[in-house]
């Protein structure tokens, strides 16, 4: 709809009114779902591929011997579930997964593509032609939307519960995992000087306004 109206405009700014208006927005809408649907297409077609050449791979990664000692074969890689995965963990698992299968690092993205589903394939599917096959790229994407970043790691721990049936001990490991990737999704190392930093930076942000805290984030006023 709101690209519509923008078509709307522009038509509008070219002098155009009544029936005119409308058969040249139409027009550009048309086009414009024209081209996203055969771009979805295309990367359907991609999956399809993918898909295809990760199950062969797994098999003949079954059936590889060295020295005649017979390679174990690596069960196949299930697809990413909304309801029962945890999108943090299951792209560890894939990467672990990948390098075991031999997988080139160009063909791990689309690989992913063609195991991810919900939130995970829409964010996917709506990636430029030019990112779907940079697994970096497809990678901070899907990170990003499901809030697996510095802030989103911080929040985890901040407000991290008791879960049912989860001992105290598994809570110190979980906590100890959000800290881990919060570290690291800030880009530093687990040195005293970098710890003490991000402490530092998240005191401060909790004692300025949201304004404020954003401004400071967008200058990186806060990194060293």
């Amino acid at each position: 709809m709101e690209r519509y109206q923008n078509y709307v405009k522009i038509g509008q700014e070219l002098g155009l009114t009544g029936k005119d208006l409308l058969d040249f927005a139409n027009e550009k809408d048309q086009k414009d779902r024209e081209s996203e649907n055969a771009a979805r297409e295309e990367r359907r077609k991609d999956v399809k591929i993918a898909e295809k050449k990760a199950s062969e791979q797994t098999d003949a990664s079954g059936s590889q011997s060295t020295r005649s000692v017979q390679k174990p074969r690596l069960p196949k890689l299930q697809s990413f579930s909304e309801v029962t995965d945890d999108l943090d963990a299951y792209i560890q698992r894939f990467e672990r997964f990948a390098k075991a299968a031999g997988w080139p690092d160009s063909e791990w993205a689309i690989s992913l593509g063609a195991l991810l589903t919900g939130r995970a394939l829409e964010t996917y599917s709506r990636l430029p032609l030019s990112d779907v096959n940079d697994y970096k790229k497809v990678k901070a994407a899907l990170l990003i939307r499901y809030n697996l970043t510095e802030e989103g790691f911080r929040e985890k721990f901040r407000n991290a519960q008791l879960h049912s049936k989860e001992s105290y001990t598994q809570l110190g490991e979980r906590l100890r995992g959000y800290v881990n990737r919060w570290v690291e999704s800030a880009g530093k190392n687990k040195t005293y000087d970098d710890l003490l930093d991000i402490i530092v930076r998240e005191q401060v942000l909790s004692v300025c306004s949201k304004d404020i805290c954003l401004y400071l984030l967008k200058r990186g006023s806060l990194r060293r």
